[in-house]
C-alpha cells in the first residue's frame, strides 16, 4: 500500500482560527456550539470508501438553522436538519490528509 492508496483524516470540530468566526448580528446572542462526532480523529479510509461525517450542534439562546461542512477548506454541503451529516465518497485527489470542519449557524446569525 502506498500513500496514495489511503486517506488519513484529521477531524477539526467547529474550529475557527480567528475571532471573526464567532460572530453575532445581535447584541447578547451567543454563538452555537457542537462537534464532529464521526468519523473518529485519525481514521484511515481507502480510495472508493464511503465516509459518513456526522456533527452535533446546539444553541443555548436560540436554535440551530444549519451546519456547514468543509473538507480542507472547501464547502461540501449545508445541512439544516438534525442529525447533521453527509456522505462523502473518497477519491484520488493527490491529497493524503484531510481536515473536516463544521460551522454552525443559529437563528439570529451567530456562527460557531
Amino acid at each position: 500500500m502506498n500513500a496514495r492508496n489511503r486517506l488519513g483524516f484529521q477531524l477539526v470540530a467547529v474550529l475557527c482560527y480567528t475571532l471573526s468566526c464567532s460572530s453575532s448580528t445581535e447584541p447578547g446572542n451567543h454563538p452555537p456550539s457542537g462537534s464532529v462526532t464521526a468519523p473518529s480523529d485519525g481514521a484511515v479510509f481507502f480510495l472508493g470508501d464511503t465516509v459518513e461525517i456526522v456533527a452535533t450542534a446546539s444553541d443555548g439562546d436560540g436554535r440551530v438553522v444549519q451546519v456547514v461542512f468543509y473538507l480542507n477548506g472547501r464547502h461540501l454541503v449545508s445541512d439544516s436538519t438534525a442529525p447533521y451529516s453527509l456522505t462523502w465518497y473518497t477519491q484520488d485527489t493527490g491529497i493524503d490528509d484531510y481536515v473536516v470542519r463544521a460551522a454552525i449557524v443559529d437563528d439570529r446569525g451567530a456562527v460557531g
